[in-house]
């Protein structure tokens, strides 16, 4: 019986918790998991924020593409057309009840109105071309008498994690020919 008291004894003037080294290990441990953490939270935050810059160019873009492909279907004349090397692309349309529309582009957005592109149409967009082409649809032209078929192109840059320049090009025929 006295052994056991012994014991006892010894057992209860030990201390009970953590060492030091035991903290600090934990303490290490703890730091690296959230720094692991934050930085995967941080590049998800990033990706998503490029994704959404990305979506919001891509739907300007598709935007200003219909917008225009409309109206050219819908037109009567071609008034001016710019050069089909110019980025910053203009284009003038007579509508058939003597209206006409105008779009200019200036490097990052995309104006539109009547008698003169005022209004924004869209934003981001980088590049903007017309090429006008004859009846037969493959002979190119600048001669607004003769323009039947206009190409639009739309180049859009992506945030910096994709540099490549997003392309759009649609063909459109003028209503009255």
């Amino acid at each position: 019986m006295k052994r056991n008291r012994v014991k006892s004894a010894a057992n209860s003037s030990r201390q009970a918790g953590f060492s030091l080294l035991e903290v600090l290990i934990a303490t290490a441990m703890l730091a690296t998991i959230v720094t692991s953490v934050t930085v995967v939270l941080r590049t998800n935050i990033d990706l998503w924020q490029d994704y959404q810059v990305s979506q919001i160019n891509h739907d300007s873009a598709h935007g200003v593409m219909r917008h225009l492909i409309r109206q050219i279907r819908q037109c009567n004349s071609v008034v001016a057309i710019s050069g089909s090397s110019d980025d910053t692309g203009t284009l003038e349309l007579l509508m058939s009840d003597g209206t006409k529309y105008v779009w200019n582009a200036d490097g990052s957005d995309v104006y539109y109105g009547e008698e003169t592109a005022s209004t924004i149409l869209g934003n981001g967009i980088a590049a903007l071309t017309f090429t006008g082409y004859e009846a037969d649809g493959t002979t190119e032209t600048s001669d607004i008498t003769k323009i039947q078929l206009i190409r639009c192109h739309i180049g859009y840059d992506s945030p910096k994690r994709s540099p490549a320049r997003q392309q759009l090009e649609s063909y459109a025929w003028i209503r009255a020919f």
